[in-house]
Order: C-alpha cells, then sequence, then structure tokens
C-alpha cells in the first residue's frame, strides 16, 4: 500500500503534527523528559521553526510524520549543533548542505507497514532536490538498526 506523503504548511496541520507527537512521545512511549505543551498536549520544539514536516493521513488520521531540517532552510539550533559538534565540519562543507532528520513516528496500526521506510524516502528525495551532502539523524536505541540498513552510519 502507497501512503500520499504530504508537507505541512499550515499552522493547523503543524499543530496536529505537534499533538500527535505528543501522543506518541508522552502519552505511549512516556517520553516526559522532552519538552512539551501539557496543557495544549503538543510537542515541538526551537527546530520546528525551520523544518520541513512530512506527514501521512490514513481514514482522516494522522498516520505517520517526520521531521527534517536542512540547512537551506534556516541555522540549527545551538542544541544541534553542539550535539553534531558542527563545528568541525565547518572547514569542510557548507551548512546548507547539511540535514538532520528526527522526530519519525508511525502510527502503531502502522508499524509493520513500509510507512517508515516511505517517509525517510520523502526526507532523502527533498534533500536531493537542494544538494544536501551530510544527513544525521537521531532516533533511539532499538530504532538503529533501521538507520543502519538505510545506509546512515554511527557517529
Amino acid at each position: 500500500m502507497s501512503h500520499t506523503i504530504l508537507i505541512a504548511r499550515s499552522e493547523i496541520e503543524k499543530e496536529a503534527i505537534f499533538r500527535f507527537r505528543y501522543q506518541v512521545y508522552i502519552e505511549e512511549f512516556h517520553k516526559n523528559h522532552l519538552p512539551a505543551d501539557h496543557a495544549k498536549k503538543m510537542l515541538s520544539d526551537r527546530a520546528d521553526a525551520y523544518a520541513i514536516l512530512y506527514y501521512s493521513i490514513q481514514n482522516s488520521e494522522l498516520s505517520a510524520t517526520v521531521r527534517s531540517q536542512r540547512g537551506t532552510e534556516g541555522p540549527f539550533t545551538e542544541d544541534q549543533y553542539l550535539f553534531f559538534d558542527l563545528k568541525k565540519f565547518e572547514p569542510f562543507i557548507d551548512f546548507q548542505k547539511l540535514a538532520i532528520v528526527d522526530r519519525l513516528i508511525v502510527a502503531p496500526a502502522f508499524r509493520k507497514s513500509a510507512l517508515a521506510h516511505e517517509m525517510m524516502k520523502a526526507t532523502y528525495v527533498g534533500g536531493l532536490e537542494v544538494g544536501t551532502k551530510i544527513c544525521f539523524v537521531t532516533c533511539d536505541d532499538h530504532l538503529l538498526p533501521m538507520y543502519l540498513r538505510y545506509g546512515f552510519m554511527s557517529y
């Protein structure tokens, strides 16, 4: 089954993604250390300001989302700069050629489908379109084998 992957452009779409993240990360996985607005039940952070938010809808419900932040869209956050030690890349590559992909979430009903692959493919194709050369991904340890199969390396 092929899924239609969309890019969130409106505040309504983005807020739906932030609520979906909250449902999965906070309510389902109990990742209470993440920056969340518990009153609104939304999870977002500074990286969302310049990120491209991909999502998929099935039966009028969000079925998946992933965030791609590219240097072509805006600056990386100070936390990302430090976490990935981006300073060491400055002599070799323009930051507009870097990307960070994270916050991949797939709804429970689709976790054994190809939807995660399709979401990652969308970020890959989008990165190719703007000339991305290096892409960092953050993930939980149990997802590392999936990303290694995509060709990512531990850093």
